[in-house]
């Protein structure tokens, strides 16, 4: 634009994580920052939650906004203001498999899930099977050790699996699948 003014500007990011269309402040407000007429690049992180939705489309709503005092557009994501700009952009969070130290056909286990997570007592381990294979199910701590194992006889097609985990501290275990074709690992967190 010719003639453009630069004035500050405050900057908000909004990520629907749980896709329920509506920016559920203060957990879907990510990024909050203040870009004067000096300094206008800003740099932030932020961490996604374990379970946002998943493999669907959901939005992330950037907003600036000239007025630097509290309001409805750069606290919650929707508002009026006076001078600004309002983006919205379409995200889609996918699962990807964590194999450490394993080249492995990816074919072999997928539609991996754990669910219900966090949990207090038991989860159930989904997953689908290309073929027949014996598949070891494991419990592991964050250090890597093996607290359980159980050998089942993997036959093709769908499989839920019971754990009970109510006898485990609260923290953050691991449950790993393991074939003679490779190993899928999943985090699982006790409260």
């Amino acid at each position: 634009m010719k003639g453009a003014v630069h004035a500050d500007a405050q900057v908000s990011v909004f990520i629907d994580y749980n896709n329920n269309q509506l920016y559920d402040v203060p957990n879907e407000r990510i990024f909050s920052g203040v870009a004067s007429v000096n300094s206008f690049y800003l740099n932030g992180t932020f961490n996604t939650p374990l379970n946002p939705a998943l493999n669907v489309a959901t939005g992330l709503r950037v907003v600036l906004n000239n007025d630097l005092s509290p309001n409805g557009a750069s606290d919650n994501g929707v508002g009026t203001y006076v001078s600004g700009e309002t983006e919205d952009y379409l995200v889609k969070f996918k699962l990807k498999q964590l194999i450490p130290n394993a080249v492995v056909d990816q074919d072999v286990i997928n539609q991996i899930g754990v669910y219900p997570n966090p949990t207090s007592s038991k989860v159930y381990v989904g997953f689908n099977l290309q073929e027949d294979l014996p598949v070891e199910l494991s419990v592991l701590s964050l250090t890597g050790a093996m607290l359980e194992t159980h050998t089942l006889n993997g036959m093709k097609g769908p499989h839920v699996e019971e754990i009970q985990l109510g006898g485990y501290s609260k923290g953050t275990y691991f449950v790993r699948l393991q074939t003679t074709k490779g190993s899928f690992v999943r985090r699982v967190i006790v409260e």
